[in-house]
């Protein structure tokens, strides 16, 4: 995502407790010269909505939040988060599901630009897992209900 839409821009939003695939890449990103923010949690590990909507600019091309903390079971606001990425212009949502299987997921409620799974969770190859991408692209127009695409 990073490297596909830098023209779009060079800021990304995590959480201060994501997984660590995605904490080492965001710090990879920074020494290449992206703007990371990471997002403080509460004593229950939640994320704040209003804290994704204050950190996002203009430029900011990917906001990664992870849907149930593997390690302390917190269950992310993503709906909420997806509808916040979904007002603005250029950015987008990427959850993984780690409860795939456990848990009702819909892509639509969750608002969700990219949705990926890690296999090994239900018992596939580790590394491995689909990933899914929604109608829109970062960047692309939105209609006037704040949905992507035409």
């Amino acid at each position: 995502m990073a490297a596909a839409y830098r023209a779009q821009g060079t800021h990304l939003v995590t959480c201060a407790i994501e997984h660590h695939a995605v904490l080492d890449s965001c710090k990879r990103l920074e020494k290449e010269g992206l703007q990371v923010t990471y997002l403080p949690v509460d004593r229950e590990g939640l994320v704040d909505p209003g804290d994704v909507a204050k950190a996002i600019t203009p430029r900011t091309i990917l906001v990664s939040i992870m849907q149930a903390n593997n390690e302390i079971g917190t269950i992310q606001p993503l709906a909420e988060i997806g509808r916040i990425c979904g007002s603005g212009e250029s950015s987008c949502t990427v959850t993984r599901c780690r409860p795939w299987g456990r848990s009702a997921v819909r892509v639509d409620e969750l608002r969700a630009d990219l949705l990926s799974i890690t296999a090994h969770k239900m018992y596939g190859r580790r590394g491995s897992g689909p990933s899914m991408c929604g109608r829109g692209r970062p960047g692309e127009a939105r209609r006037s209900d704040g949905r992507r695409g035409s």
